[in-house]
């Protein structure tokens, strides 16, 4: 054993250069795996902060009407759950009228679980003294000054503090935690120990207090990263995907991108991939050049063995050593990124920490392990199928060729032996057009998921997070009978600094759906017949939200917007089918369409397309909650057949407020508000989004819009600009993550393409020699290698087009069925791919002609007498 570690260590020592091209290679891809791998993990932690900042750092929230959480609290750390923190917020009374006012109490765990301070004053100790937040102080209409004496619901208080707002939009009056008003129901705001699994330690206790499951409310946009999601095992995932005709692969990888980051595991199997064909290339040169003495070794009494410890102790010395040093740089360079990106791409100076992803170092280091125990085999084999007399002439093959005489019909020596050098070992020609391929199709992929990660993230940021104005004008009820008039909505758009404003109206709609059109019996409660109910507040208040009539026909309720022009012809940005024109639509008296969306993205449930007409069904006054059950005489209602114009997948403004709308999971009929008003003479709307001319405005003319509605009951005011600022920052770090990360890629492989070109140019010292004797002149031998250099840049361009168009159809699949993007970008992206080719090219062009140049300073007899 010693012998073996001695002449490895001589092989290295003697063939320095080929130790240091190997041991770069690892440095190299080791640096990629690293590097990207902390990114990823980075970005995963600094999205979990942003969720926390944004929703609270808690996991569940649970109401303690039982007195369990005394009781848990004597213990709160046990073998089944640990709990860290906790918050309570106690509900002391609930007011409707003109607003809905929640009077509470909390204590510093609530405060610190969500979030919240005390930004000015005292909390209040005293029956009288109340504390507020500024959207609270704003849509009452009161001051602001501390020790002012205020009206809440008639009553009158001292304002004694004032509290940073919270993440529902409700108006809350804290007041003390003493006083006595109609209720006292207290809800805990849990958080269990991060380092066990989340969910598990929250069933324990659950099951321990005999806590119904269905009153606890999850935080999940922070539970989402800490495993405080219901999972089941991937063979659990695996059978249902098997067995169920609707699931499939797309409910399978869908379930393991949410329970096992499927993503990062994607990434990391790539980048080794593509790491690994680097140390394998880079290794085979080395070997190739030793084939001959290995040969005499095994003549002398060599075992294959013996061979294959020597290999693998070189191997693992070098890889081991460049693989640390490649961690160490790797993530240095990621943190010098990470630390970058808020500076070079934001104002805000609070950037977030780096972390090292441990795992996915150790993970690296097991993979490059096997992987090397595999080049070695591979190597080992090859030696073994081939004769010693074949080694000893250097050409380990095992294939026979024909002699022949290839210069018959063709006159040009330089070209026919290019051609010869490159396609004389095809295997070995395809190999390196893989090799040079994998970083320009890595690079080109990952460019493309950018592109559509920022349109993806510009397009939720309006729909799915309700970002689309800088201040939002809003009923806040479910009672029908309010609304925003047409006078208010001018007033409004005539206030100093308003860009733009776009009015909503809304109804609740009923459509019939005959023939078999309902095709996901399973996706409502009502229908599914498995066991799962439906809200109660949706049964009581309207009959539920789907309702069978027949053998095959049902009758489902429906949000029904009306919207301004503007906001009609952008929703092109989320058109499937059909066309959108605010004018045409109103031409026609016709209809867009956002149908249900189901886990996998798909849209199949209502079989309804463009040009398909459906017959919508509405109450004649929404203040009547009778007829919200659509349960009345046919003459209270209004019904209209409309034909649809367009499929879209995503409503703007939307309602939460009657059956709901988190723009999946409900069907939504939209159309003009001049529509609204010929059709059902609706003359009124329910939300007005304001856009600005200036963000720094959006103070002042919150005031002033609060000035226009004083007096209108249950309409509210939301000042979205911080936020909005916030996640404009956010989106704009993610797509810089992604971008960093091509750029890395684009890097690695250029580094890699000017290594191999150049071993395939020195590789054939002795072949150029003999040439150069031959008398071939020194611009004759450039431009034969620049011929080759071309000929390979084409080759590499044309095959990682070809991998590129597969790997595009592959992530954009994935990207809208898996990772469920709004949108994404389908067409290839024809300027990059050009510009890689003509990267590709040119490079192979500088990298032999470099090579080449090397090559002429030596003398001739020299370059024949190499081997």
């Amino acid at each position: 054993m010693l012998k073996i570690v001695k002449l490895a260590f001589s092989y290295m020592c003697h063939y320095k250069k080929q130790t240091l091209a190997t041991f770069l290679g690892m440095v190299m891809s080791a640096m990629l795996i690293s590097g990207i791998g902390s990114l990823l993990h980075s970005g995963r932690i600094a999205d979990l902060e942003s969720a926390r900042r944004q929703y609270g750092d808690y996991h569940y929230i649970i109401p303690d009407r039982t007195g369990w959480y005394e009781n848990a609290m004597k213990v709160p750390d046990t073998k089944d759950y640990t709990i860290t923190d906790s918050g309570v917020i106690t509900v002391k009374k609930e007011v409707e009228e003109p607003y809905q006012v929640i009077f509470c109490s909390a204590d510093e765990g609530y405060m610190k679980s969500t979030g919240r301070s005390l930004i000015k004053g005292e909390y209040p100790d005293k029956s009288d003294e109340i504390a507020l937040d500024y959207y609270s102080i704003n849509n009452l209409g009161v001051s602001d000054n501390i020790g002012d004496n205020i009206e809440v619901c008639g009553s009158i208080y001292t304002l004694s503090g004032i509290i940073s707002d919270g993440v529902e939009e409700n108006v809350q009056v804290f007041v003390s935690q003493d006083i006595t008003l109609d209720m006292e129901e207290k809800f805990i705001f849990l958080k269990f120990d991060e380092k066990r699994e989340v969910f598990e330690q929250f069933s324990a206790l659950i099951k321990k207090y005999e806590i119904d499951f269905d009153t606890t409310k999850r935080n999940r946009n922070v539970t989402a990263y800490v495993g405080g999601e219901p999972t089941e095992s991937i063979i659990d995932t695996l059978k249902v995907a098997v067995s169920n005709s609707n699931a499939g692969l797309v409910y399978f990888l869908g379930s393991l991108n949410e329970s096992k980051e499927l993503m990062s595991k994607i990434v990391f199997l790539v980048l080794s991939i593509f790491g690994a064909f680097v140390i394998y290339s880079l290794f085979e040169i080395t070997v190739v050049k030793r084939t001959e003495q290995y040969a005499v070794m095994q003549v002398l009494g060599l075992e294959p063995k013996h061979l294959f410890g020597t290999m693998f102790v070189e191997l693992f010395v070098i890889s081991a050593s460049g693989y640390m040093l490649g961690c160490i740089a790797g993530n240095m360079i990621a943190k010098l990124i990470y630390s970058n990106i808020g500076t070079i791409f934001s104002t805000d100076s609070n950037i977030t920490e780096f972390f090292i992803s441990k795992s996915i170092i150790w993970q690296g280091a097991v993979f490059f392990l096997f992987y090397i125990i595999i080049i070695c085999l591979m190597i080992i084999r090859k030696m073994v199928k081939s004769s010693d007399m074949q080694m000893i002439r250097n050409n380990i093959t095992y294939k026979r060729f024909k002699r022949g005489i290839f210069s018959k019909k063709s006159h040009n020596l330089t070209k026919l032996l290019t051609k010869r050098f490159m396609f004389g070992k095809v295997c070995t020609f395809v190999g390196i057009i893989i090799s040079l391929s994998l970083g320009g199709v890595i690079f080109l992929s990952t460019t493309y998921v950018a592109q559509s990660t920022e349109k993806n993230n510009n397009h939720a940021f309006r729909t799915d997070e309700g970002l689309g104005a800088d201040i939002k004008v809003y009923i806040d009820s479910d009672n029908g009978g309010y609304s925003i008039s047409q006078s208010i909505f001018d007033n409004i758009k005539k206030i100093d600094g308003v860009l733009q404003a776009d009015e909503t109206s809304y109804l609740l709609g009923e459509i019939m759906l005959e023939n078999g059109i309902f095709k996901w019996k399973e996706f409502f409660p009502e229908t599914a017949n498995d066991g799962t109910k439906q809200e109660q507040r949706i049964i009581d208040n309207y009959n539920g939200v789907i309702v069978q009539q027949g053998e095959d026909s049902y009758r489902l309720k429906v949000n029904v917007y009306g919207y301004s022009d503007d906001m009609i012809n952008e929703l092109n940005d989320y058109l499937i089918e059909g066309k959108i024109d605010s004018s045409e639509i109103k031409k026609s008296n016709s209809v867009i369409l956002k149908p249900l969306t189901d886990g996998q993205g798909n849209i199949g449930g209502v079989d309804i397309k463009p040009g398909d007409t459906i017959n919508l069904k509405v109450p004649k006054t929404m203040g009547n909650p009778e007829l919200l059950k659509f349960n009345g005489i046919d003459n209270e209602y209004v019904e209209k057949e409309f034909t649809v114009a367009a499929v879209c997948n995503r409503p703007l403004a939307k309602n939460d407020y009657f059956i709901g709308d988190n723009g999946t999971d409900n069907v939504d009929i939209i159309m003009t508000n001049e529509q609204m008003l010929n059709n059902f003479k609706v003359e009124e709307y329910n939300s007005i989004s304001v856009r600005l001319d200036d963000i720094k405005k959006s103070h002042s003319v919150t005031e002033k819009i609060h000035a226009e509605i004083n007096g209108l009951s249950r309409c509210m005011v939301k000042e979205y600009s911080d936020a909005i600022n916030q996640r404009n920052k956010e989106l704009k770090y993610k797509v810089c993550f992604f971008y960093g990360i091509a750029f890395m890629l684009f890097c690695i492989s250029v580094l890699h393409i000017v290594n191999s070109m150049k071993y395939i140019v020195i590789s054939r010292r002795h072949e150029f020699g003999i040439m150069r004797a031959m008398g071939i002149t020194d611009s004759g031998f450039l431009k034969m290698l620049i011929s080759e250099g071309i000929r390979y840049g084409v080759f590499t361009s044309i095959f990682m087009a070809a991998l590129y168009f597969v790997v595009h159809q592959i992530a954009y699949y994935m990207m809208i069925k898996v990772f469920l993007y709004i949108i994404a970008e389908k067409n290839i992206m024809l300027l990059p791919c050009i510009i890689m080719s003509a990267v590709n090219i040119l490079i192979c062009i500088i990298s032999v002609i470099v090579a080449g140049k090397s090559i002429l300073k030596e003398d001739i007899i020299t370059e024949i007498m190499h081997i």
